[in-house]
């Protein structure tokens, strides 16, 4: 501890709140250890144990950041910190403001790391790609622009050469989609595309049919209508958050078939990658811009070989208190286009 003045300074970093999932620790069974409040406190802690406060109505830690010298707060129920513990403060990704957790291009936010916010708005005219990583904010969350995660297109395919698969939307803290396949040629047929496992998208569609097979579209395993038997948020967020990405998003399109099986001048377009997952968990949701986990086209045949498979749509996640949920924007989770659409991926919303 130092002194300075007459006032006792804490010279300790800011606390990281991040309760272990699922290990039946309650703030009830912390009370006796620290104060109790209803609302935000404002006094300034003068030793370590007043840095805490609980509030057990609305299953709520207070916690005070010495280095901005303000109070935060994180919920916490059933073992689980939803809304994580506000470390990055307010964010308004706006075009201008930069932060260490995106890249800024133009006028488009790629991300690099997950976002702890306690308040987050994302600007009209402005893009976010989520690239895999999650949000999460302990107050409020508002869109106004366009936040994606969407699969890659397949590749056209050209005389003597098929097309190339899309890529699946990576998959680093949530899930991504499946890849598709490459478009057949020369009397081969054409790959499936990827399979998600335990996949909360749709179903890839297949490549487009001609003289030689073309490829399946990727189905989620297990499939949909058997994975939400018993489905909540607890069993995805079962040990810690890293095995969201466990969950994939659509699949991956089917190959297009080529369309002569003794020479490569008619190869098949390339199947497309499916859309990703975007998972957002904050006490307050607000949504007025667009929300993207959209299937990639499928590449198209080259003299009569047939049109890769659409990639499927992925999935959106959103968790937010009881009647704190606005939409008046769009939620966009379509397949795309090809040999045949890939199926629509699914929007799964939850109330802790």
């Amino acid at each position: 501890m130092l002194f300075r003045s007459k006032e006792l300074k804490l010279n300790y970093t800011e606390p990281q709140i991040e309760v272990p999932i699922n290990n039946g620790v309650q703030i009830e069974d912390i009370v006796g250890n620290f104060a109790q409040s209803s609302t935000t406190p404002t006094f300034i802690p003068r030793k370590l144990v007043e840095s805490i406060v609980l509030d057990t109505t609305n299953s709520t830690i207070y916690y005070y950041d010495n280095k901005n010298n303000i109070w935060r707060h994180t919920i916490i129920r059933n073992g689980i910190n939803y809304y994580g513990n506000g470390r990055d403060g307010i964010v308004n990704l706006d075009g201008v403001n930069t932060y260490s957790f995106a890249t800024l291009t133009g006028t488009t936010y790629s991300l690099t790391a997950s976002i702890f916010a306690t308040t987050f708005v994302l600007q009209p005219t402005i893009t976010l790609k989520t690239e895999g990583y999650l949000i999460r904010c302990t107050t409020s969350f508002e869109n106004k622009g366009t936040i994606t995660h969407n699969g890659g297109n397949g590749g056209d395919a050209i005389y003597g050469n098929w097309g190339v698969g899309g890529v699946g939307a990576v998959s680093v803290e949530v899930g991504g989609g499946g890849a598709g396949g490459t478009g057949g040629i020369s009397g081969t047929p054409a790959p499936d595309g990827v399979s998600e496992p335990s996949g909360l998208g749709g179903i890839g569609g297949n490549g487009g049919s001609a003289a030689v097979a073309a490829g399946a579209g990727g189905v989620p395993i297990p499939s949909f209508q058997a994975f939400t038997n018993g489905f909540s948020v607890e069993t995805m967020l079962d040990r810690n958050v890293t095995t969201l990405s466990l969950y994939g998003g659509g699949s991956g399109g089917g190959g297009g078939g080529s369309a002569s099986s003794g020479s490569s001048a008619a190869p098949g377009g390339g199947g497309a990658g499916g859309g990703g997952i975007i998972y957002i968990a904050s006490n307050t949701i607000t949504n007025s811009g667009t929300i993207q986990v959209k299937g990639g086209y499928g590449g198209q045949g080259y003299g009569g070989g047939g049109a890769g498979g659409g990639g499927a749509g992925g999935a959106v996640i959103l968790i937010n208190e009881i009647n704190k949920y606005t939409n008046t924007g769009t939620i966009d989770m379509s397949g795309g286009s090809g040999g045949f659409s890939g199926g629509i991926g699914n929007l799964y919303q939850f109330n802790p």
